[in-house]
């Protein structure tokens, strides 16, 4: 007795699996754009699907999640960006600190120059109206991000006269390209982020 209510309990499951496999499922679109899914379609313009697997519940994608996949889209995009504003090329992958050793001029003042020493110090030299300008400190590399720590500014006067005194200041750019003898820098000024191009004349 016990095995035939077992069998006609397994009969009335698996008809009731085939008849929910049976059943319609429709797509339609209301006046306002919004999709929906029914088995009772309510629009004459509702096309009818086929599903075999109505296990899992069917519902149409809502507005979060697709702000929130069009939010990982535009992460991803901007951070894939390498522009700058003046469209030069970033790099994404830090430089070595080995590149910037030796002697720099700046292509903007021809009589001023700068040098990175193995050591970590810094200097840069430069004429202004028959006067000598002299900065010393030090320089350090992070990632893309070049550190120039000012401690000291001479000047010497053509009259033979010179001066010496403290000038403390950090001077922070960004290192968005160095090839052979040429680099370039992104530094933030009073008047936005300006990019300042450098040769290399000496080792």
């Amino acid at each position: 007795m016990k095995l035939h209510i077992v069998l006609l309990g397994m009969l009335v499951g698996l008809s009731m699996a085939q008849l929910a496999q049976a059943e319609n499922v429709y797509k339609w679109v209301d006046k306002d754009g919004k999709v929906h899914f029914g088995d009772r379609p309510t629009s004459e313009e509702a096309q009818e699907l086929t599903v075999t697997d109505k296990s899992a519940p069917i519902s149409s994608p809502s507005s979060d999640d697709t702000d929130a996949e069009y939010a990982d889209n535009d992460e991803a995009t901007s951070g894939a960006s390498l522009m700058t504003d003046s469209g030069v090329k970033k790099s994404s992958a830090p430089f070595a600190a080995k590149q910037l050793l030796g002697r720099w001029q700046d292509d903007m003042l021809n009589d001023a120059f700068d040098t990175y020493a193995p050591d970590g110090s810094y200097s840069r030299d430069a004429n202004l109206f028959g006067s000598k300008l002299t900065l010393k400190g030090s320089w350090k590399l992070i990632g893309n991000e070049l550190q120039v720590q000012i401690k000291t500014k001479s000047i010497s006067l053509p009259n033979g006269q010179s001066k010496t005194e403290a000038d403390v200041r950090l001077n922070k750019s960004q290192l968005i390209n160095i090839s052979g003898t040429e680099m370039t820098l992104l530094r933030n000024t009073k008047g936005g982020e300006l990019e300042f191009t450098y040769k290399k004349v000496g080792d």
